[in-house]
């Protein structure tokens, strides 16, 4: 059953009958530590286990089957949500390996829970500390050489267990990677220069924590049928392809895509795909991760990319490419002005492009009537102020979405007022809601 949702001083607030008003639903955001799922790692996300399930409230699913869907769906925030609700998930990610950790959550099958706490254990008992002269220069620097030789000892073990229990015992070590280094690996950015004392010094203790974890999860909730997540780029029309071809539509979107701050979704991850051996460049990052991944930041695009980008918007988003040409040259301005300024002009008009095409191909798989909550920031890159949330208002009503409107959640940025370099421009955070006709 839904319940009403009331806005109050900026801040949306569920209400239900009898109950007590929570704390506002910008009280809390990113992924949990202690939050069922969210904890099994810790990736980067727009809100937490808390604002979507205010978010799914807010509205009901429309259509014969009630499915929620998530074109940025990241390691399943919304997905893990949506099922505790006895909703259907749909979910999007570009990431590969967050992609997989999304479907281990949302799995349809997954092993029993005691069988991972067995496998984990039985890992435990078999590995051997490895030689490490083989671990990219990156990993060698994160950690003491000893936690090192039981890690990679851990990691090879593992890879003799069963397939399908590998996967999950493959995240439980992966996750424990930042437990267990003895230097700065705090999001966004790994400084592997910066020392620290580890938060846990027993890899192995570690790692039978977090399969309990995942046990204890599994063990909350049941298996989500029809529940699935798609390994793709949500701005092209065929990554949607198979939805259209089984006739499902999505009742209910809530998303939060990359914000445009330059936070680098794939470089977040390359401890986990160095360790695990699935990238040993940067070269091999960014053609395998970050490749298919939204353009939210200046080291993903160029001139070319930029002016085919404007091109495109003009053509097929007219409104929204007139906001976007002034801004552009703002920053163009403010890149020149400076010796080595970053190119954010030629960043906004790819990921506006790339925004404009999500929002067309949810229009597609959505049912008429269904509502699209996306949770998204502004931002102020050398002081130029971009309204983000308000473009992707303007892309969502040229392509003819209804109701369109914002509500603020929170105020972000303050965590660097103290930064001199930083601009004095005021950001929030917002849920921008947008109706299919």
């Amino acid at each position: 059953m839904y319940t009403a949702v009331t806005v109050r001083h900026g801040t949306m607030a569920i209400m239900g009958q009898g109950a007590a008003e929570p704390s506002g639903v910008g009280a809390s955001n990113g992924t949990s530590r202690q939050t069922p799922f969210d904890r099994w790692f810790r990736y980067p996300a727009g809100f937490s286990a808390h604002t979507v399930d205010l978010l799914i409230s807010r509205h009901p699913c429309v259509g014969t089957r009630p499915v929620i869907v998530d074109p940025f769906c990241g390691a399943g925030t919304v997905g893990s949500r949506a099922v505790a609700c006895g909703l259907t998930f749909i979910g999007v990610e570009a990431h590969p390996e967050i992609a997989e950790l999304a479907r281990l959550k949302l799995a349809t099958s997954p092993p029993r829970p005691e069988d991972i706490v067995l496998a984990a254990k039985s890992v435990v008992s078999n590995a051997q500390p490895r030689r490490t002269d083989r671990e990219t220069e990156l990993v060698q620097r994160c950690f003491a050489p000893e936690t090192l030789r039981q890690l990679v000892g851990l990691r090879e073990q593992l890879k003799t267990t069963d397939p399908d229990i590998a996967s999950y015992l493959k995240w439980a070590l992966l996750a424990s990677l930042r437990d267990t280094a003895n230097v700065k690996v705090g999001w966004p950015y790994l400084r592997p220069d910066q020392p620290r004392t580890p938060p846990y010094r027993d890899p192995a203790a570690r790692f039978i924590a977090r399969a309990d974890w995942m046990a204890e999860d599994l063990r909350s909730l049941d298996a989500p049928q029809g529940t699935a997540v798609i390994h793709g780029d949500s701005s092209r029309a065929a990554t949607w392809k198979s939805l259209a071809d089984n006739g499902i539509k999505g009742g209910l979107c809530i998303t939060s895509p990359p914000y445009l701050n330059n936070f680098d979704y794939a470089d977040a991850t390359r401890l986990e795909t160095y360790f695990w051996g699935r990238n040993r460049t940067w070269k091999s990052l960014c053609d395998d991760v970050r490749a298919d991944m939204l353009v939210a930041t200046t080291q993903q695009t160029s001139t070319r990319a930029a002016e085919l980008a404007m091109a495109h918007l003009a053509s097929e988003f007219g409104d929204i490419a007139d906001d976007v040409l002034p801004l552009q040259a703002a920053l163009a301005d403010q890149r020149h002005a400076r010796s080595r300024g970053k190119e954010y002009d030629r960043v906004l008009p790819v990921y506006m492009l790339g925004i404009a095409c999500v929002l067309r191909n949810l229009l597609a798989n959505l049912h008429s009537g269904a509502w699209s909550a996306w949770v998204v920031g502004d931002s102020a890159p050398y002081g130029v102020y971009v309204d983000t949330p308000q473009l992707i208002l303007r892309a969502a009503q040229s392509l003819g979405y209804e109701t369109v409107s914002t509500t603020v959640l929170r105020e972000r940025g303050n965590r660097w007022s103290s930064n001199a370099q930083r601009h004095s421009v005021a950001l929030n955070e917002r849920v921008v809601w947008m109706r299919v006709p």
